[in-house]
């Protein structure tokens, strides 16, 4: 009698525990869920938040740089924040000025544009091919085209309008530079070895933005030469944008070249856009796929697939700006599993290795 009855206990407190860990799993994914639809709710300001933490984490190394120079601490933030401030205007003079100059260009490729379907489906009509440009006028006709350029022109205002405030609070960020190690030392349970993950962290994330931002300055240096030396318009326009598409994982370059190429067929001729596209793809293979995986890749620690769902996931939650994002911010999720023992499954799963 007392082994069935200690039979059925044991049974019971399987179940119990059994239960148990099915409620906590939907409870976590419940919490999950909520806490994704906040985000992507509060996304207009997440994501200033979030650029003013980025820029402020490349902007540390040169700031502490000083202070270890011997410069105070006040003038060492004022040189950095004067850099910033620069390379800020100038980055929205070019950007502003190249917009407008091709907004007023756009009637002129629109009619190029029209010209060249109307060729091209005579060509095609002579070989006995019949082929319909209906559906690719109506994506690419006058209307289109505007409300395409009107997004694109609300989402550079939305982000020159929120400027002044990231500018802000890049400033804030770096006065709290010096102090937040010993700030976090005094709160966070196991210090030595919190902190000593958060080092490692910061390392990886300053290593990784550092080395991409000059990658992406090269890769910007050399199409701005090339289609200089093609005589191919807006140069510095395309240039920017391979600059910042860059930053988007597997894709980036892709999407940075697609315009280029398109102008250069419509202002010069198909064999000129043909070496430019060329000219996209030598750059990007040699700088994005030789030269910075050997200095970069390694140090990540992300699965490949795990950097291109980010790169979904997180421009699905907060929009472009979330692309741009997508590496530092999963490099961030996966700190927060490594740290905690109930979530190693997913650094695990983050990880490239097993």
């Amino acid at each position: 009698m007392f082994d069935l009855a200690l039979s059925a206990s044991s049974r019971s407190s399987v179940q119990l525990s059994g239960s148990n860990a099915s409620l906590n799993t939907i409870l976590f994914l419940a919490a999950i869920v909520i806490i994704v639809a906040g985000m992507k709710v509060s996304s207009p300001i997440l994501v200033p938040v979030l650029l003013a933490l980025f820029i402020a984490t490349l902007s540390a190394p040169p700031l502490l740089w000083l202070e270890k120079k011997g410069l105070p601490t006040f003038l060492a933030l004022l040189v950095v924040i004067s850099l910033i401030f620069g390379i800020g205007m100038l980055l929205a003079s070019l950007v502003g000025k190249s917009i407008a100059d091709f907004q007023n260009q756009l009637p002129v490729y629109e009619q190029r544009l029209e010209v060249l379907f109307t060729a091209t489906h005579s060509t095609l009509a002579k070989l006995g091919i019949q082929f319909q440009f209906t559906d690719i006028a109506n994506v690419v006709n006058p209307p289109s085209v505007a409300s395409a350029v009107g997004r694109v022109a609300n989402e550079i205002g939305s982000l020159v309008a929120n400027a002044f405030l990231i500018f802000l609070m890049v400033i804030f960020m770096l006065f709290e530079v010096s102090t937040l190690p010993a700030k976090l030392e005094k709160i966070i349970k196991r210090p030595a070895e919190s902190m000593a993950q958060l080092a490692r962290f910061k390392q990886n994330l300053q290593r990784y933005l550092v080395i991409k931002s000059l990658a992406s300055l090269a890769t910007a240096a050399l199409v701005w030469l090339m289609l200089q030396i093609l005589g191919v318009d807006f140069a510095i326009l395309w240039a920017l944008l391979a600059f910042f598409l860059n930053f988007v994982p597997n894709i980036g370059s892709i999407i940075a070249a697609v315009p280029a190429v398109l102008i250069t067929l419509l202002q010069i001729d198909a064999t000129t856009a043909l070496w430019v596209a060329l000219g996209y793809i030598a750059i990007n293979s040699i700088i994005g796929s030789v030269i910075e995986p050997r200095v970069a890749g390694r140090h990540l620690g992300l699965s490949p697939l795990i950097v291109f769902m980010s790169l979904i996931f997180w421009g699905w939650v907060l929009g472009p700006v979330g692309m741009f994002l997508s590496v530092p911010l999963t490099m961030m999720v996966r700190l927060v599993a490594e740290s905690s023992e109930n979530l190693k499954w997913l650094a695990i799963v983050l990880s490239d290795r097993a």
